[in-house]
């Protein structure tokens, strides 16, 4: 509801009561009504507006189903990735430390494709005069998704233990641990700094109408910086261990978002990338080691998978 009231000195005395009906919006959905009521003396003019507006926007469906749509995507997403982690580290075996080397491959495509989709997004809108919108992301996506499910199929099948007896005590005594019990907050903290950088970060850099290739670029950097070190993750876990490792995370995540608050151009916020790229790869391969090495035999998913869910992919979202 809208109330305007106004004034002002006329020479004349006149009076008169004006209705109005008009559309706003191109698919003529918002249907506002105003009345006028205007009076005046000999003078002086006095009105008053009320608007009263209602919205009846086929959208708003569209609206709902994209919001259920990424619900389904982010409960699929969560799910094979803590798999797969899994999955990596009992092909591992006693290896788990090289875990790195392993997601190394995922983060050169993820960084590749971040940077080539902000491209032909940017390109795509010129040419369709900003009709595409992000259609062109959709395109490639199932092209990958269709080529990944094609590989998984050719991939050997990996087995699972059988559930022992004392599963559930297995379980419950990993998480009795004193070790374990600290380090939960840990990955906690480095949940939300992470979902932090994720939600915000895309909508800084649009803030400062930053185009879709930096936005694409700033993954791109973050992966670059995370490559030597998920090839060199070994050694490093070696030498500080998951405790510190995480330690040096949070001093990345502090470097990051300090540099932020000084960026007044887009383009320097490829520099706060940098921090941001060895952060993330830090935490991921604490946490996913460390579950591995925790974990007595037979649990390591389940255990990955409580983690999991206690760090970056669910209590430590819920700040946000």
């Amino acid at each position: 509801m809208w109330n305007i009231s106004c004034w002002r000195s006329l020479p004349d005395a006149t009076s008169s009561d004006i209705q109005m009906e008009f559309v706003l919006g191109n698919n003529a959905t918002d249907i506002c009504k105003i009345m006028l009521n205007r009076t005046a003396g000999e003078n002086e003019e006095s009105c008053e507006l009320n608007c009263s507006c209602q919205e009846r926007s086929p959208r708003l469906l569209a609206f709902y189903l994209y919001v259920v749509f990424v619900v389904i995507a982010s409960v699929l997403h969560v799910t094979v990735s803590v798999i797969s982690d899994a999955v990596t580290c009992e092909f591992l075996g006693d290896n788990a430390k090289s875990f790195g080397q392993q997601r190394l491959w995922g983060a050169i495509s993820y960084g590749l494709c971040s940077a080539l989709l902000g491209f032909v997004i940017d390109e795509a809108n010129k040419l369709t005069k900003g009709r595409s919108g992000y259609f062109p992301c959709f395109i490639l996506f199932s092209v990958f998704l269709l080529l990944d499910m094609s590989l998984l199929c050719c991939i050997p099948r990996w087995t699972m233990e059988k559930v022992t007896a004392t599963f559930f005590r297995d379980v419950r005594a990993v998480f009795s641990r004193l070790d374990v019990t600290v380090f939960v907050p840990w990955a906690c903290l480095l949940g939300t700094l992470f979902i932090i950088t994720q939600s915000y970060t895309t909508w800084f850099l649009e803030d400062m109408e930053a185009s879709k290739l930096i936005i694409g670029l700033y993954t791109f950097v973050s992966t670059l910086v995370e490559l030597p070190l998920l090839f060199f993750s070994e050694p490093i876990l070696k030498r500080t261990g998951c405790f510190s490792a995480c330690s040096l995370s949070f001093a990345s995540y502090a470097v990051s978002y300090v540099g932020c608050t000084f960026v007044r151009n887009p383009w320097f916020m490829l520099l706060t990338a940098i921090p941001n790229g060895a952060a993330f790869l830090l935490a991921v391969s604490s946490i996913t080691v460390f579950a591995k090495e925790a974990a007595p035999s037979g649990t390591t998913a389940s255990v990955m998978c409580i983690l999991s869910a206690l760090g970056f992919n669910g209590i430590g979202k819920l700040p946000m």
